[in-house]
């Protein structure tokens, strides 16, 4: 077995030493608790989301990547128009 040394601490050094711990503890706690919180969580989630879709949509001058706009509302027209096509298709009536 590894040899034991004797504490030479005195009483109030060891309860100084535990209520700093206990201390440091609780705000490992807290801030743990802070982090998994819901509403922290989704504020996170649409920060990131905001900042994906930023650099998505804007090129590194700031300007508007009109391309991927355009793919965006073509893609919604098509999208539009095939439910009205399959609406008409379906809906006989």
């Amino acid at each position: 077995m590894a040899k034991q040394s004797k504490d030479t601490r005195s009483v109030e050094q060891i309860t100084r030493d535990i209520d700093a711990s206990r201390l440091r503890l609780a705000g490992d706690v807290d801030e743990l608790v802070y982090r998994v919180h819901p509403k922290e969580v989704a504020r996170r989630a649409q920060e990131d989301a905001q900042v994906k879709f930023n650099q998505t949509m804007y090129d590194s001058d700031g300007a508007l990547r009109g391309d991927l706009i355009a793919k965006g509302l073509g893609g919604a027209g098509a999208a539009t128009f095939g439910l009205g096509l399959l609406r008409r298709l379906f809906n006989k009536g």
